[in-house]
């Protein structure tokens, strides 16, 4: 008696355990063909302190095709280049008050992201200075020569006579004038 019930649930549980095995095959397969064959590109761009540089244009350039990718830094300072064919990238940053920065052969990867943190430096600056003065005037026609008295000097002239001038004169030897 028992035999007419189990023998239906047995056809019945085969059934069902072959139907879950397909439906099981079937999400397997669609999964591979959702696979992608892309990568992506994001990071951080700071500044030499370590604060966040917001507005730098970062392009990431294929190295095997030339194909260029770019996009703009968030307020928060972050980037993300998406949809990327597998190779070989050249990602570089410009922002004004920078040097420009560069990073060659930054590998992609199917299904997965490359995280670049950026970190620029203070671009050198270059002050130029330029001095002019004015022409120094040579008198060379006059003979007369003044000498400034100072220290010791100023006791002995006082003592002696009163220095004027020095009158030198190639022909004869310096004279002193006294009053």
């Amino acid at each position: 008696m028992l035999s007419q019930y189990v023998s239906p649930l047995l056809s019945l549980l085969f059934l069902l355990r072959f139907t879950l095995a397909a439906v099981v095959l079937a999400l397997v397969a669609f999964t591979g063909c959702a696979q992608t064959f892309r990568g992506a590109i994001n990071g951080t761009v700071t500044d030499p302190s370590g604060a966040i540089v917001l507005g730098a244009t970062v392009v990431a350039r294929d190295q095997a095709t030339g194909l260029e990718h770019a996009t703009v830094t968030t307020s928060d300072g972050q980037f993300v280049i998406q949809d990327l064919r597998v190779g070989a990238y050249r990602v570089t940053v410009t922002v004004a008050g920078f040097p420009t920065y560069v990073v060659d052969n930054v590998g992609v990867t199917a299904g997965a992201i490359y995280t670049l943190p950026m970190k620029l430096s203070l671009q050198q600056q270059s002050t130029t200075v330029e001095v002019v003065a004015a022409t120094l005037t040579l008198d060379t026609t006059t003979e007369i020569q003044t000498t400034l008295v100072t220290g010791t000097d100023r006791n002995l002239a006082s003592q002696n006579a009163v220095f004027v001038a020095v009158k030198r004169d190639h022909r004869s030897p310096p004279s002193l004038t006294s009053y």
